[in-house]
């Protein structure tokens, strides 16, 4: 046998039958929608971004408005267009005039919670 034949041989791509060409297609289609289909869902949305943003604004201006005397210990809730905030006030161990002060954000339509806890001295 001649040295370029032995090449040749080796070099003989089989062909496939059409049905086997459909079947790996259709099964590539299938994989491919199913990772576009979870996709979207491990990506963070824009508007959840800004939600969470808004969020961490309300809460600090909560601590500031619930570090004030007038508020009694207890739970309070704060309902928004992005979701709900929850502040649970109680006294710090025996002092009078210090509070603890717990905040729970929750955004709708989102696996986000946030969660804050501050002990504060009670102003005018």
């Amino acid at each position: 046998m001649n040295p370029r034949m032995i090449i040749a041989r080796l070099h003989t791509l089989q062909g496939s039958s059409l049905l086997e060409t459909v079947v790996a297609s259709g099964l590539f289609l299938i994989v491919f929608m199913g990772v576009l289909s979870v996709l979207p869902q491990l990506s963070v949305d824009k508007n959840e971004v800004l939600h969470i943003a808004e969020a961490e604004y309300h809460i600090r201006w909560i601590f500031d408005k619930y570090a004030k005397s007038i508020w009694h210990s207890g739970e309070y809730v704060e309902r928004y267009d992005w979701g709900t905030i929850t502040v649970q006030l109680s006294s710090y161990q025996n002092f009078s005039d210090v509070r603890r002060v717990s905040v729970a954000a929750w955004i709708e339509g989102s696996r986000e919670w946030i969660l804050r806890e501050k002990i504060l001295e009670l102003t005018e």
